[in-house]
């Protein structure tokens, strides 16, 4: 019932319309007509808790931590990251190699690959990309080209700063400076008399990606609300996102003061995308204007800030809690008050805790109760834990059981091994025991009934996004060596659809002993291309030297319903 094929995807198209990647492989099984690995399979319903699992997934797991604190496997260390010779020597050859073939789809993902890796040497291509004869291509090349420049902007910054240490000054390169070329092309591209809408969104969302600096100096003039009012709204709603994506003091007070133009007023819009930018910022001097905004007249503003106020939700001061709980208590907009028990999850307070406990236990409260169970998770309370294992034995309902799973794996409080193994082995349908073996991986079981179990399930289904889940549960319970040796040897019998999702998953772990396979994936032409797209991605997804992903900051804290042009697009790329 949960999970099928993704609707989302790193290969994201244009327009917001979800289509299929290019069917250029005869062998590609039905099941490719969506992208796998990446999602819930449902009917886009943002309501739902999985796809808000779903936006803050890696954010909410953080894999490579828990994958980097495992025990030692036989062969050293249980998780590697990629070094400056896997980027350079082994991994940029094949996406430049990639970024020059016919198909679209490759060429865009060895774009946003190319930004991941964040390596001087990719940027002239990159560049070269920019003017590429696809409007996928370019889009994907113009978002990686911010991706790139943020990093080359961080690793100068930190050498500055350590000649400065070692008291030389020597260096004559002004912290925080990107690439000329870069700042150029993307200046240009924020012409809105020149540009169409969509590559002005990317190249807004690039700089915004780059931070620091030179993001201030050419987003700052655009932000001014003479410059705004003038501006076109899909331009405007961009300008806007890409602030809260620098997320410095000075872009946010420009944010403020459009309070006092006609544009506030007007434009709910502009209201919910500053609220959004305030909360990514995470000031606690944006708490004033964020509670503020949550009780505007507009519903999407009032959603827009409750997501936002995730981001600040463990600065709340008492006084600032009772307002967020009044508002839950009155609020007639069901995303709001959705929003709202994530909030409270995370503030862990006392009186938090027991509203969720109370809408937790209240049957009538629809689709509250998943967004409870995931906000006692967030709240990692002894009693909240007692109240999720109390439901968790006594509902039907497959979707809240995986969210009350989700919440008790999120809690990592040993106490629920049990009952979720119990759950676990009784259950027969697979979308429902992925949810719960994931969780069961978060608490680190690794019991021969749990681990059997899983591998029976996943020799047996052949829906990608379960497949992806029960992959990712093994690889927290130490079974890398095994996943690698899966991978090494993955035979071409299996389905195309698959293997995409074992090698996406893969890419997620982030661990460098599986590049040597995934370069062999990408690099053969006797591999369909849809699995080479997807190998290509996971390359860009291992090599990413970053400690939070750039789609982790696309899609933090978005508020789903919002659909704002090619905002939303942006939301979704992986």
């Amino acid at each position: 019932m949960l999970l099928a094929c993704a609707l989302f995807s790193f290969l994201m198209p244009h327009g917001g319309q979800y289509l299929p990647p290019l069917r250029d492989d005869a062998e590609a099984p039905p099941a490719v007509l969506t992208q796998p690995g990446t999602g819930p399979t449902l009917p886009y319903e943002p309501d739902r808790w999985e796809w808000w699992f779903d936006f803050q997934e890696e954010e909410l797991l953080d894999l490579r931590v828990r994958l980097a604190r495992l025990p030692a496997e036989a062969d050293g260390a249980a998780w590697r990251p990629s070094t400056e010779s896997d980027r350079v020597e082994r991994v940029l050859p094949v996406l430049q190699e990639a970024a020059r073939r016919s198909q679209r789809d490759l060429r865009a993902t060895a774009a946003l690959a190319l930004g991941r890796l964040a390596e001087p040497a990719g940027v002239p291509t990159l560049l070269e990309l920019t003017e590429d004869r696809d409007l996928f291509v370019r889009a994907q090349a113009i978002l990686a080209l911010g991706v790139c420049a943020e990093r080359q902007r961080i690793e100068r910054d930190a050498r500055i700063e350590a000649q400065r240490a070692a008291g030389s000054s020597a260096s004559t390169v002004p912290a925080g400076v990107a690439d000329a070329s870069v700042l150029a092309r993307l200046d240009r591209l924020l012409d809105t008399r020149k540009q169409p809408a969509e590559l002005f969104t990317y190249a807004a969302a690039a700089l915004g990606l780059m931070g620091g600096p030179d993001a201030e100096l050419l987003l700052g003039p655009r932000l001014r609300p003479s410059v705004l009012e003038k501006t076109p709204q899909q331009q405007r709603a961009a300008l806007i996102n890409a602030a809260g994506l620098v997320g410095s003091a000075q872009l946010d007070a420009q944010l403020l003061g459009l309070r006092e133009r006609w544009i506030w007023t007007h434009d709910g819009d502009v209201r919910a995308l500053v609220a959004v930018a305030l909360g990514r910022s995470g000031r606690a001097a944006n708490l004033a204007a964020l509670l503020q905004l949550l009780a505007d007249a507009d519903s999407q503003v009032r959603r827009s800030a409750a997501a936002a106020l995730n981001g600040l939700a463990d600065q709340l001061s008492p006084t600032d809690l009772a307002r967020v709980l009044t508002r839950h208590g009155k609020e007639k907009d069901v995303a709001t008050r959705l929003h709202l028990l994530h909030v409270l999850g995370r503030a862990r307070a006392p009186a938090a805790r027991a509203r969720l406990l109370a809408v937790l236990a209240r049957r009538s409260a629809g689709l509250e109760r998943p967004y409870a169970a995931l906000g006692l998770g967030l709240d990692g309370h002894p009693d909240s834990v007692d109240a999720l294992i109390h439901e968790l034995d006594r509902n039907s309902e497959r979707s809240f059981r995986g969210a009350l799973a989700m919440g008790l794996g999120l809690a990592a409080d040993g106490r629920a091994i049990g009952p979720l193994l119990e759950l676990f082995l009784d259950e027969s349908e697979p979308a429902a025991q992925a949810w719960l073996a994931l969780a069961l991986g978060l608490l680190g079981t690794d019991s021969e009934e749990f681990l059997e179990r899983v591998e029976h399930v996943r020799a047996r289904t052949h829906d990608p996004e379960t497949l992806r889940l029960l992959t990712t549960a093994l690889a927290l319970v130490g079974r890398g060596a095994q996943l690698r040796e899966e991978l090494d040897e993955m035979p071409v019998s299996l389905a195309t659809s698959d293997r995409a999702a074992l090698v996406f998953a893969h890419g997620q772990f982030g661990d460098r002993r599986s590049l040597a396979a995934l370069i062999e994936l990408a690099s053969d032409e006797e591999h369909p291309s849809y699995l080479r797209r997807y190998a290509l991605g996971a390359l860009g997804q291992i090599c990413e030297p970053a400690e939070r992903s750039f789609p982790v900051r696309l899609s933090r804290l978005v508020e789903p319903h919002h659909k704002v042009g090619f905002l939303f697009e942006l939301n979704q790329v992986y």
